[in-house]
């Protein structure tokens, strides 16, 4: 079977695959300014705790430095995200306009799940693995579910519009 009858029996596998392949470019972009916040520009800024609507970031889990760092560094992914997915995964031709706006509908929801997260299962992962490699842990975790959620709603909605 060639790459290209493979790539058409099974378009919707293959999209998939090539949307979570896609999202590593976000990834990166998103590791890299997370470091950069979370270790360089708001490091001083850990015992500050965060205690607003749902959000719990207490010192134990990274205060304000983690909440800074979580939020910044997830709204870069999502504006490398969409223009990747937009133009390479789902070859989208709908009003681009429409299609940010409900991008952004869904980002700012999964947005709020993603910076809930780490205040549950922060927790846990700070006290078992430390800080610093608690912090990776709980990223890569949000990342994840990030992914898993904003796939079906990419293809079925936001760029079908």
């Amino acid at each position: 079977m060639s790459f290209r009858t493979f790539t058409e029996t099974h378009a919707d596998f293959y999209q998939l695959i090539k949307f979570l392949v896609l999202s590593l470019i976000a990834s990166v972009v998103e590791f890299a300014v997370f470091a950069l916040c979370n270790y360089v520009i708001f490091k001083n800024v850990g015992d500050a705790p965060v205690v607003w609507f749902i959000f719990n970031y207490t010192s134990a889990n990274g205060g304000l430095c983690a909440f800074l760092s979580m939020a910044i560094s997830y709204a870069a992914a999502q504006v490398t995200n969409f223009i990747i997915q937009r133009k390479y995964t789902f070859k989208a031709k709908n009003n681009a306009l429409l299609s940010a706006f409900l991008y952004t509908l869904m980002v700012l929801g999964t947005y709020v799940f993603v910076m809930w997260l780490p205040s549950v299962i922060g927790p846990f992962f700070y006290g078992a693995l430390g800080a610093d490699l608690g912090a990776v842990v709980v990223k890569i975790l949000c990342q994840t579910s990030s992914a898993l959620i904003q796939f079906p709603i990419n293809k079925f909605v936001v760029m079908k519009v």
